[in-house]
């Protein structure tokens, strides 16, 4: 069974090596004049579960080990550092699904109270 955790482990260590800010933008970029600099929300996370069963348990004699494993990984723009000799400026990324998300809601929201208000004011018709 160890042998079995220390591959997961292993696959999951070089997944956490290549998870990095270089993989939403790439390497920060020098000009003449200016330095850009990605910034970028990276997270990690996995977790695993084990049992083994003993050879008088298994089918032919075997021992065996399993368990659910899983994770995820995820690297999120925030936006770029610019840096220039007289100034720093961080320029931020919109996140245009949270803005959409957010514009449904609201939508949904003033749709809803509308029809209360509607119904209060004209009462139901049966």
């Amino acid at each position: 069974m160890t042998t079995d955790v220390q591959r997961v482990l292993d696959a999951f260590a070089d997944l956490r090596d290549r998870i990095t800010v270089d993989a939403c933008f790439g390497a920060p970029v020098k000009t003449a004049t200016e330095t850009i600099i990605p910034v970028a929300k990276v997270r990690y996370a996995y977790g695993m579960g084990a049992s083994q069963r003993s050879a008088a348990e298994g089918d032919h004699g075997e021992i065996g080990a399993a368990g659910p494993y899983g994770g995820k990984m995820s690297s999120v723009p925030l936006g770029v550092v610019t840096v220039t000799e007289d100034d720093m400026r961080l320029e931020t990324v919109i996140d245009e699904q949270k803005v959409a998300t957010l514009g449904m809601l609201v939508a949904a929201w003033t749709v809803f109270w509308l029809a209360r208000v509607l119904i209060a004011f004209l009462g139901r018709r049966d």
